[in-house]
């Protein structure tokens, strides 16, 4: 016959095995604060005008070959004097892609690549705490047997803001060059809730003239060439949303950014960012990129 189980001895046990379950939450919470204070959020911003397309006339006749999502394959003839991009040179786009030379504590040193995006913002990127971080490209070495060999060649490095958790590293075209990409001009910026939070504009003035801002909540204010400005207390008209102007003083030629509106939703904060385009015959030479984000949620400390 077996023993009926004994209350009294169970429950101590099973506060025993809680409470040993209750620590090992909290070491492991504990141990990824710790991890995290040794990383740093980092995300891209390359900011600049688009490469103006340039075409030329075919010569002669040539033919494609299309492959047909049945089976087989289409050939078409495409006559001489239809016109063809002509391809710039590797500094006058973007890069596609950017590494960053990270530290893992389980495997050492890995890479870590980044995709990039003109005016966008790229996929936050974890990386290992350090005062300077530099991105390097892939550069073509050679070609051999129809493959290619590729080598990592430093493009562009910046100082990181001490003791920051999320930082932004704007990449700007150097408007001095018609390959700007080949060294661009870079900043990081702290974009932690703490300084940047909900509600707020972030205003970077990425052109060599200054930017007369104005929005609902706020006083006129210049930004200086290539200064960035954390812009609060923003008010909300009856459409849920802040307007807001930018000029930009280019000598005695004022030219008109926007006359536009950040959504607001309580959670929504906001990257401006004007910058110019160089190239003859533009009409409008300044330009502005927004974009609106969700506010990354700070977290409380661990004891």
């Amino acid at each position: 016959m077996k023993k009926p189980l004994m209350r009294g001895c169970l429950y101590p046990m099973l506060v025993v095995m809680i409470w040993s379950n209750f620590d090992t939450v909290r070491a492991q919470q504990k141990q990824k604060k710790e991890e995290d204070k040794s990383t740093v959020n980092l995300r891209l911003l390359p900011i600049g005008a688009r490469r103006t397309a340039v075409f030329t006339k075919s010569k002669k006749a040539y033919k494609i070959r299309i492959d047909n999502p049945e089976g087989g394959s289409i050939e078409q003839i495409i006559p001489a004097g239809v016109p063809i991009e002509v391809k710039g040179k590797e500094h006058e786009y973007v890069p596609l892609g950017l590494f960053i030379k990270n530290r893992n504590r389980k495997t050492g040193e890995m890479l870590s690549r980044m995709s990039v995006g003109l005016n966008s913002l790229s996929p936050p990127c974890r990386i290992s705490q350090r005062d300077t971080v530099v991105f390097y490209k892939r550069k073509l070495v050679s070609s051999v047997d129809g493959g290619a060999e590729f080598k990592l060649v430093p493009y562009a490095k910046s100082g990181l803001p001490p003791e920051t958790d999320d930082v932004l590293v704007a990449i700007v075209k150097n408007v001095r060059s018609k390959e700007g990409w080949a060294k661009p001009m870079v900043r990081s910026i702290n974009v932690e809730a703490e300084v940047f939070p909900a509600g707020a504009c972030l205003f970077f003035n990425a052109s060599p003239f200054s930017v007369d801002f104005a929005a609902l909540g706020v006083s006129k204010m210049t930004i200086k060439p290539y200064q960035h400005v954390y812009i609060k207390g923003l008010k909300v008209d009856a459409y849920g949303a802040t307007p807001y102007r930018a000029v930009m003083n280019m000598g005695q030629k004022k030219e008109n950014l926007a006359d536009g509106a950040l959504r607001q939703n309580g959670t929504s904060r906001h990257y401006l960012v004007s910058f110019v385009d160089p190239r003859k015959g533009v009409v409008r030479r300044g330009d502005l990129v927004s974009i609106s984000e969700k506010t990354p949620v700070q977290q409380e400390p661990v004891e």
